[in-house]
Parts: C-alpha cells; sequence; structure tokens
C-alpha cells in the first residue's frame, strides 16, 4: 500500500473509515500506525472520537507511533476515560520528550486540568518529565 499514490491509498480506505463494522474502523485505526506514513494522520482525528472504545485504542496505538504533534489536543481528553487512559499514557509517552513536553505543559495551566496528566510524565520517565512534573505540581499549589 506504501506505494500508491496517497489519493488512491485513500480512496481505498474512506469506506473503512465509515463502515458502520467497529472491526473495520478498528481495522484501519491500526493500519495508519503500521503505514508510518505521518502525513496521514488527519483520518486518526475521527478514529480518536470514535463511539467504540476498541476504535479509539487501535486509533491511539497509530498516534503513538505517527508521533503528530497535531494529534495530541485529541488524546488528552481521552486520558479521562477508564476505557482509553491506558492506551492514551502509552500514546503521548511515545512521542519525542522535547517535542511533547512542551505540548503537554499547557494543559497544566487550564481550569480543569486533565486528572491523569501526571501519569503521561511519570511514564516519560526521564529527568526533563520529572523536572516539568515538579515545576508544575509546585506552581499549582502555589495558587
Amino acid at each position: 500500500m506504501k506505494h500508491l499514490n496517497p489519493n488512491c491509498q485513500m480512496c481505498i480506505l474512506k469506506p473503512l473509515l465509515e463502515s458502520a463494522d467497529e472491526d473495520d474502523r478498528s481495522a484501519v485505526a491500526a493500519l495508519f500506525g503500521r503505514i508510518g506514513i505521518k502525513e496521514f494522520y488527519k483520518p486518526l482525528i475521527p478514529l480518536l472520537q470514535d463511539e467504540s472504545a476498541q476504535v479509539r485504542r487501535r486509533a491511539l496505538r497509530s498516534a503513538g507511533t505517527l508521533q503528530v504533534p497535531e494529534l495530541v489536543s485529541y488524546i488528552v481528553p481521552l486520558l479521562q476515560h477508564g476505557g482509553t487512559r491506558k492506551d492514551a499514557i502509552e500514546a503521548l509517552a511515545e512521542y519525542d520528550e522535547k517535542k511533547m513536553i512542551p505540548l503537554l505543559v499547557p494543559y497544566f495551566d487550564r481550569p480543569l486540568s486533565p486528572l491523569h496528566l501526571p501519569k503521561v510524565f511519570e511514564r516519560i520517565a526521564t529527568p526533563l518529565a520529572f523536572d516539568k512534573l515538579s515545576h508544575c505540581i509546585l506552581r499549582l499549589a502555589s495558587r
């Protein structure tokens, strides 16, 4: 499939993206990670918002593989749902920490920051991640 024209690839995948069958949508969600072409991230957005937790989990795994910064704002809300939390943490932790941490820090400044956001920093488990997490927590405690 990598050898096909990108427009042709999307023509083939579109029926699966729009399928009423959860297994079809799950399969195509997983496929985007296997294809590994970062420019193909946009079809993952509706899959990350799919009604099915199975589809969202597969889309999260692909998002973690692709590491496209534009997907972060769609991944972070999935930290709040038990059915997708583990996969959302893993997906965000797969990103390059130097790119990911600056994208996550502003979420601590929101009135309702995601409760499980610190788990992403813990999962990254580097000195930079712990430093930023400590800084954010201290800043929140001083409010």
